[in-house]
């Protein structure tokens, strides 16, 4: 919790990374990689501010950037 409202913690951010990287690892397809993405972006935003929402879409580059340089997967993902 912030002053200014919810914020997102880091290791929230990990966890996801974490977990589309075992996806990818067990050869999920990108529709499941995006459904996760898109439940775990719809979770991440619940309850945000604006500010906290863009936190959120910062985040998914982020992560996006970070599995690119764990493997040569198939990107660009799936829209959220």
């Amino acid at each position: 919790m912030k002053p200014a409202g919810l914020e997102m913690g880091p290791r929230a951010i990990e966890h996801c990374i974490e977990r589309v990287s075992r996806l990818y690892e067990q050869g999920a397809d990108l529709i499941r990689i995006g459904a996760y993405l898109k439940c775990w972006h719809s979770w991440a935003t619940s309850g945000l501010s604006l500010d906290g929402e863009q936190f959120v879409d910062r985040a998914m580059e982020a992560i996006a950037q970070r599995l690119a340089e764990l493997a040569t997967p198939h990107w660009p993902l799936p829209p959220t």
